[in-house]
């Protein structure tokens, strides 16, 4: 994890893999079998990806069900970062997944620390576009960014996401 200000804009980066987490049983296997068949047959691999996410291992480690913790002194970092930068006109947090889909109680806690100020908060992860307004704020998980649908719907797209920050 780590932060940068640019002018009055502050970028925080979150790292959701910092605590340990089980990995489903076999998983290194699965996920070489994947990786040979994304070079050898794509629809294939888009297949046997799709199905792999919905067996209840995958669901638990990496689903929209896992609840991913932060460690105490990443907590403890993102609070002093805040306080460090009382001053900034924005708060632009990303992280790797959309905890706040089922938060924990550490990313309550964290979510708790950024009230009272301007901020956004993105994520990926699910490779599924999706916009939420929590207490007055944007929570964005982009789309895919060329990689494989695992989700059908209107939030399947090929996505970047462009930022600006205008004086009003």
């Amino acid at each position: 994890y780590y932060h940068f200000r640019y002018r009055d804009v502050l970028f925080i980066v979150l790292d959701t893999e910092d605590a340990e987490r089980p990995m489903p049983p076999n998983m290194e296997e699965d996920i070489n079998t994947y990786n040979l068949l994304k070079k050898e047959d794509p629809k294939k691999a888009l297949a046997f990806i799709v199905e792999w996410m919905k067996t209840p291992e995958a669901q638990e480690a990496f689903g929209e069900g896992a609840k991913v913790e932060f460690p105490e002194p990443q907590r403890a970092w993102f609070k002093k970062v805040l306080s460090e930068n009382a001053d900034v006109r924005w708060s632009l947090v990303f992280l790797h997944e959309p905890v706040w889909n089922n938060p924990s109680d550490s990313f309550k806690e964290m979510d708790e620390a950024i009230q009272g100020r301007g901020y956004t908060f993105f994520a990926g992860h699910t490779h599924y576009y999706d916009y939420e307004l929590i207490n007055g704020h944007e929570y964005i998980t982009v789309a895919s960014a060329g990689a494989a649908f695992v989700h059908d719907g209107p939030g399947n797209v090929d996505h970047l996401t462009w930022v600006t920050m205008r004086d009003d």
